[in-house]
C-alpha cells in the first residue's frame, strides 16, 4: 500500500455564541472516536446542526483551546461555552490532520485490488457504523439530541483501509471455517504421573486476536498436550469425539480419562 505523508496545522475557527443554538460537540481525553490514542482532547462528536460545525470544527481535531483557555476536561469545556456570553466571537484552536499527499505513483496496487487513491476528505463510515449514542444528560448544555448523531465520518483513506480490513476479516474467517471441516487429529497415551499442560480461550487467541471458537494459549513443554503435538494457537474443537465447550469443562474430562487411555484432540487445520 503506498506511504501517504500526513501532516498537521493550527487552526482558528471563529463562530458567534447563540443561545438559541447548542455547541453540538463532545471531546474524549487521549484517544480519538475509533479509540486510537491520541495527545490532548480529540474531538468526538460534531452535530450538523450545531455552532462548532458553523465554526467548521470536525470529528479528529484535536481541540487545544477555546477563547485562549486551555481545554482541561470535558466537563471544564461544556462549562465555559455554557459562560460564553450571547453574541460574542468564540474561538476554538485546533489540531488538524492535513490532507494526506500522494506519493508519485498511487495508481499501483491499490488499483490492482479496484481501489483508487484516496484522500483526506470525509465520507460516511463504509460498514455503516454508527457514532456512540450520547446521553441527553452530556449535552445538555452544549451538545446534540442523540438523533442528530448518525454515520460516522471517517477519511477516504481510513474508508478504504477499513474495506480492506473488512475483506482480510471475511477471507480468514472462510479459510478458518475450512479449516474446521477437516481437523487433525493428534493422540497421547494419557500418563497420570504427567499433566496435560493445556489451557484455552474462548473466541480469541493468546495475542488478543479473535478466533472461532476454543483458541490453545499455553502448552506446557513437558505436558501430555506437547506429547500430543499440540501448538500455542490450535483451535480445538474436541476431546475422544466430546466438543470442547469451556476450559472447566476441559480440565473435568482430561482428569476423568483412565491412566494408560489413548487420547485424541481434534483441532482445526493449522492455516
Amino acid at each position: 500500500m503506498p506511504t501517504l505523508i500526513r501532516e498537521s496545522e493550527q487552526l482558528a475557527l471563529t463562530v458567534l455564541k447563540d443561545n438559541k443554538k447548542s455547541f453540538g460537540i463532545s471531546v474524549l481525553k487521549g484517544v480519538d472516536y475509533e479509540g486510537v490514542k491520541r495527545d490532548g482532547f480529540c474531538v468526538a462528536t460534531v452535530a450538523p446542526t450545531g455552532l462548532a460545525a458553523i465554526a467548521k470544527v470536525n470529528v479528529g481535531d484535536v481541540l487545544l483551546s477555546v477563547d485562549g483557555q486551555e481545554v482541561t476536561s470535558q466537563d471544564a469545556l461544556f462549562k465555559q461555552l455554557k459562560d460564553i456570553p450571547d453574541g460574542k466571537e468564540v474561538v476554538f484552536t485546533v489540531n488538524r490532520v492535513k490532507e494526506a499527499t500522494p506519493p508519485t505513483s498511487p495508481m499501483t496496487e491499490r488499483s490492482a485490488k479496484g481501489l483508487d487513491f484516496v484522500s483526506g476528505a470525509r465520507v460516511p463510515h463504509p460498514l455503516g457504523k454508527k457514532k456512540p449514542p450520547a446521553s441527553r444528560g452530556l449535552f445538555a448544555c452544549c451538545g446534540a439530541p442523540a438523533d442528530e448523531i448518525e454515520i460516522m465520518m471517517v477519511t477516504e483513506l481510513e474508508a478504504a483501509k477499513i474495506l480492506e480490513a473488512a475483506v482480510a476479516e471475511k477471507d480468514r474467517l472462510a479459510a478458518a471455517a475450512e479449516a474446521a471441516k477437516n481437523p487433525l487429529s493428534l493422540t497421547v497415551v494419557n500418563n497420570k504421573k504427567s499433566s496435560f499442560g493445556l489451557s484455552i480461550l474462548q473466541g480469541v487467541n493468546y495475542e488478543g486476536v479473535k478466533v472461532e471458537g476454543f483458541c490453545v494459549s499455553n502448552v506446557s513443554p513437558g505436558g501430555l498436550a506437547a506429547s500430543a503435538g499440540l501448538m500455542v494457537g490450535d483451535v480445538l474443537i474436541s476431546v475422544d469425539g466430546e466438543p470442547v465447550t469451556g476450559q472447566e469443562a476441559l480440565f473435568k474430562q482430561l482428569k476423568g480419562i483412565a491412566d494408560g487411555a489413548t487420547v485424541t484432540f481434534a483441532v482445526s487445520a493449522r492455516i
